[in-house]
């Protein structure tokens, strides 16, 4: 269906279908979008679909010379009233109608993703599409030449740990939660396979066993890309892509993870040594990010600087909850933790410009409060939104950053005696 309108005045529409309506009777409570949003989300879409399979072209010439048309949607993320499909999010009416919760899609897509009440598309998903779409448009914009790699999908096939054909859909911000030895940890690693090889020699050496570890890793780069990732009892592994079998991993992905292993400090009483130790990155590189961390980072810094002893380097900080400078090894343990964080965050989002970047931080939030968590949660999807990241947490954790999930997928993993599952 094709919108008639002049060149001088373009006239973007919303389906009312997308959220529960009908063309003839609105539904009654509905929170539609006013003209200059679905002129904005339009604008920033560059008037092109954003499902990572379609970015369908949506407007163009009218059926004269002096109109143009548009076959695009200002589609409702949450739905626009009570009942409609994904629900309303907790959103108040104001936010039902703000741009954060409007997507442009085709027609096609505008139907399809409410489609059996939404349940195949999550609002959190649409959220990822929508940054993920924008992320690229703005590439195109400023004539950058960014490879990017957006992890749609992981299917785990066969493990040890997981029932067979477990599916995964991730958003650009996904949190796992689950019990311990729930396989979350494992879940990562196989996810940070699709950046190397190394990134599972852990499960390949630490979990012997019979069985064949077999997991898929669908991508956008930006055209659809499957990676298949095969680890057998003999510690050997091998890659496919679509099919093809390669020596070894192509698809080039900077994974920067930071679990609870890497935060037990090095023997070094060198503070940039230490965190270059937790971050797995060389120490000149986090040295050169000292001057940058306070400007590039979410705020957690507010004043950083490198002191020597000798030949001994000091990080001497002051963080968002202090009035004073400390040096990092007279933080608190959270206070040092969140400080890792945020090299991390600062290394993430100057990476990012130039490559793909997925950010994992795995169980290693537990000495946070809940004030912390939730902060940080904020922080993430606040500075973050030019890369994925990965949250990982223990069952419960979850609750006391409640309010500011909102935007993330979350996959809550359960233990069962057939093995681990996703919900």
């Amino acid at each position: 269906v094709w919108t008639r309108a002049t060149s001088a005045t373009l006239q973007l529409r919303e389906d009312p279908a997308m959220s529960g309506g009908s063309f003839q009777t609105p539904r009654k409570g509905r929170s539609d979008f006013t003209k200059a949003v679905k002129r904005r989300v339009a604008e920033r879409a560059a008037y092109r679909c954003s499902m990572p399979k379609c970015r369908r072209l949506t407007i163009g010439p009218g059926f004269s010379d002096s109109e143009s048309a548009t076959c695009g949607v200002a589609a409702h993320i949450y739905s626009a009233a009570d009942g409609g499909p994904r629900g309303v999010g907790g959103l108040s009416e104001r936010e039902r109608t703000s741009l954060s919760n409007a997507i442009w899609l085709c027609e096609t897509h505008a139907k399809l993703v409410d489609a059996n009440r939404g349940d195949s598309f999550p609002a959190e998903v649409l959220l990822g599409y929508k940054e993920l779409h924008e992320h690229l448009i703005r590439t195109e914009l400023l004539d950058l030449a960014v490879p990017y790699s957006w992890i749609r999908e992981v299917e785990v096939l066969s493990s040890s740990l997981f029932v067979p054909n477990t599916r995964l859909v991730l958003g650009r911000l996904t949190l796992f939660t689950g019990p311990n030895n729930s396989g979350k940890s494992s879940l990562c690693e196989w996810i940070a396979g699709a950046a190397s090889a190394e990134s599972v020699g852990r499960w390949k050496t630490s979990f012997p066993s019979n069985a064949v570890t077999e997991v898929v890793i669908r991508c956008n780069r930006p055209e659809p890309v499957e990676m298949r990732l095969r680890m057998l009892p003999n510690g050997m592994s091998d890659f496919s892509i679509d099919g093809r079998p390669y020596p070894t991993n192509p698809l080039r992905i900077n994974v920067l993870r930071v679990n609870r292993s890497t935060m037990i400090e090095s023997a070094s009483l060198d503070d940039i040594a230490d965190i270059a130790h937790q971050l797995g990155e060389p120490d000149g590189a986090v040295e050169k990010l000292v001057p940058r961390i306070v400007e590039y980072g979410t705020g957690w810094l507010r004043v950083a600087h490198i002191e020597m002893s000798g030949t001994t380097r000091r990080l001497v900080a002051r963080t968002k909850v202090s009035d004073w400078d400390l040096g990092y090894r007279q933080q608190g343990g959270a206070e040092r933790v969140r400080t890792v964080i945020e090299f991390a965050i600062v290394l993430a989002k100057m990476t990012a410009r130039y490559s793909p970047v997925l950010l994992v931080l795995d169980e290693m939030l537990e000495n946070l409060d809940q004030r912390s968590l939730a902060q940080l949660v904020a922080d993430l999807a606040e500075f973050c939104g030019e890369l994925q990241v990965i949250v990982v947490l223990p069952s419960g954790r979850e609750e006391g950053a409640l309010a500011n999930w909102q935007g993330w997928v979350r996959a809550a993993i359960e233990r069962t005696p057939e093995g681990s599952r996703i919900v």
